[in-house]
Formats: C-alpha cells, structure tokens, sequence
C-alpha cells in the first residue's frame, strides 16, 4: 500500500489549523494532503495558481484552500496568515516550506549575483517573513508550531549552487534561534533536512530528468541502499514534529551571551546620550544603526569610530516611512555585509587564487553560528550562511590546489 493511499491509525492533526507556503507541488503538495488526512484544515500558499486550485479540487474545499502568496512580498504573507486565522479561526501550524534550487552553477566565478540574492530572498527572507507573521499570530495564543524545510545541504558539503548551501544554512539558524525566544510561549520550532527526492523542483534542476532517472542518480548516492526517499517519507516527518507527539521536540541552547551578534538602533545617537550609548555598544560586539537628523554629526561620530559595527541614517521620528526605512536597512546592512560581502570577497579571492592553484580564504563567523541565543535573525542567519559558504567552497576549490 503506498503512503497516498494509506489509511490514518488515528487522526493526530484533529481540529488544527496549518498553512503551508510552496503547497501547490512537491513537498509542500504531499504535506498538504497528508495533513488533511489527519484531519487539519490547511491553507497552502504559492505562487503556482493552477497548481494549487486543483490540488484543493482535488483533495475537497472543506478541508483545504489556497491563497496566491509570494513569500518574497510581506503583504502577501500577511495576508495569508491572517486569511487562514479569519478561515479557520486560528493558527496552529505554519510549515514554511517554499524555497528554489536557482541557477544549477556550483562555480563561485560563475555565480551570477541577482541569482544568489534571489535564492536567499525566497529562502531565508521568505521563511524569516513566514515565522515573523505566524509568531504574530501565535503568540497571544500562547501555542503553535513553527516547522522550515532546510536540506541535507545544511549539514553536508557537495558539488551544489553556493546560494542554495548557503539558504539552508540560514534556515536552520533561524530555527535554532527562534526556538529559543518563542519557547517561551509554548511554540515549538524545529526543520526537516531531507536527502534529495524526485520533486518538480529536483526534476527541473536536472534538466526535466525523468523521475526514475532522478531517482536512480540519488539512490546511487545515498548510504542507505534498497530504499528510495519520497516526497511522502518527508511529509511524515513534517507530521510527527507539528504534531502532538513531538510536544517536546524543540532546538535549544543554554549558552548566554552579551551584546556580541546583537544589533542596536539608537534614535537621537548623532549626540548626547544616544551618542555615548552608541560607543558604549559597539565596543561591546553589537552591530549599531545610528538615527538622527542631525547628518554631519552622524556621519563624524560613524568616521571617528571607524568601524564597519556602526552606521548612520537620517530619520525623523515623527515621520513613520524614515523610522520604517530605518528598521528595515538594520536587517539589510547585516546581511549585504555579512554574507554577499563574504561571496564578493571569496569570489574575487578565487579569481586571482585559481591561476596560482594556492592560497587561503578564512571567514568570519561566530558562536551564533552553532548555538542559539538572545540575538538578532539575521545576525544568526548571517553567520549560519557563513559557514555554509566555508563548507561547499572547500569542496570547490580544495580540487584547484
């Protein structure tokens, strides 16, 4: 009997409520059905239309809906946490599975720069957008459960696009970080690394391959032998740890930390107060953000720490777009300098590097990358990519010595 046409023991999803972002095919498709059949009401959001009014058509409009949602477009995520909560009447689940394999390029001087920003845009800022509105959502309740698709990618090496290694390394990052503040109120975070299956996503990386073909190549690859992964032995992971059953599955870290991987914003930091609280933290590891309207003595306080730990903006705190810019560029600044300035850096360290066939690329990263803590996302999934850069390039370039 396969696992589609399996007959659930008990219903261990009975009176839940789960959206499913990248439902409309793949792993997110066969989660979505499998969730129904235990009994869930599911919302799977995507961009692929067709895809997902016929998936509902197919599985019954009582238990499922879809909602057009681009998880790149923070309104669109918004509204399908709120559609699904207005629907249902709340959220117990969110499963923020949609993700891209982009470019099929594993040579980092091939790597073209729109694609690596467009893969982690999907997969990183896309699964931050999804937590961030579930937690909004879940939290009040005091319940909930917050699941990411990461890969094997996450943990392994291997001859695959740099943007993609990378994406799963912030993935899980996120998901150690955000156990640790949202444990607090009872909200579980945990993700799936899965092997490579034979998805659509898989199939059109390799060319449009045949799904046996697919999965010949990856059988041929895996330790474990006389067994092939599907799409559905995913799926029942996703189930266990959004169900009951795992109510104690969830990552954790007791390491404490100061103001190091922290990020500040300071309004009013160009002087006074702000300014001494601005010196006072940078010297104690945090990123700093100053705001103020007072631009010449913003831009003298940034020149004469000389650090690439503090910038200044201007912005008016009675205007809500220039606070509103201000917190966004926060995130921005950390992860344009912490990750696309390391692939800038490594990628034009290879290019003089391969000729010589030697040399050294050493990375930055940090204790977030390996513990989770108090401090900021993208701080933590910056650093999480780091390491996930250091991994597949030792693959790529290890060969060139």
């Amino acid at each position: 009997m396969s696992a589609n046409s399996a007959t659930p023991i008990t219903n261990r999803l009975a009176g839940k409520v789960a959206l499913i972002t990248g439902g409309a095919s793949g792993i997110g498709e066969t989660t979505a059905r499998l969730f129904v059949r235990h009994g869930a009401k599911v919302l799977i959001a995507d961009v692929q239309d067709e895809l997902g009014h016929s998936v509902c058509k197919d599985v019954g409009f009582e238990s499922i809906s879809y909602i057009h949602c681009d998880v790149r477009n923070e309104s669109d995520v918004e509204k399908a946490v709120d559609l699904a909560v207005s629907k249902y009447g709340k959220l117990d689940i969110m499963f923020n599975n949609a993700g891209i394999s982009g470019n099929m390029v594993s040579q980092i001087l091939e790597s073209e720069n729109e694609d690596f920003k467009r893969v982690l845009d999907v997969n990183v800022f896309g699964a931050f957008l999804g937590a961030k509105h579930a937690a909004r959502v879940m939290i009040p309740a005091k319940k909930g459960t917050i699941l990411f698709t990461s890969s094997m990618a996450s943990v392994l090496a291997g001859d695959i696009p740099h943007s993609y290694a990378a994406s799963k390394h912030a993935v899980v990052g996120m998901a150690k970080n955000l156990s640790v503040e949202l444990g607090q109120y009872g909200i579980r975070v945990n993700c799936v690394s899965p092997f490579a299956a034979a998805t659509p996503m898989l199939r059109k990386a390799m060319g449009e391959m045949e799904k046996n073909k697919v999965e010949d190549v990856v059988s041929s690859c895996a330790n474990l032998k006389g067994a092939v992964l599907e799409p559905e032995d995913i799926a029942e992971a996703a189930l266990y740890l959004v169900s009951d059953e795992s109510k104690y599955c969830y990552l954790k870290s007791d390491v404490k930390v100061k103001l190091e991987g922290k990020v500040a914003l300071i309004t009013g930091g160009a002087n006074g107060i702000g300014e001494a609280t601005a010196r006072l933290f940078v010297r104690h590891g945090a990123k700093v953000l100053i705001v103020d309207v007072q631009d010449e003595l913003g831009h003298s306080v940034c020149k004469d720490i000389g650090s690439e730990s503090i910038f200044y903006i201007h912005c008016d705190v009675t205007n809500e777009y220039d606070v509103e810019k201000a917190i966004d560029m926060v995130v921005s600044k950390v992860l344009d300098i912490n990750i696309f300035g390391a692939f800038l850096g490594a990628k034009h360290a290879a290019r003089v590097m391969i000729p010589a066939k030697k040399g050294s690329i050493l990375f930055t990263s940090s204790i977030a990358s390996v513990m989770a803590d108090d401090v900021s996302h993208a701080y933590v999934a910056s650093k999480h990519v780091v390491v996930g850069m250091v991994k597949k390039l030792s693959v790529e370039l290890d060969s060139m010595e």
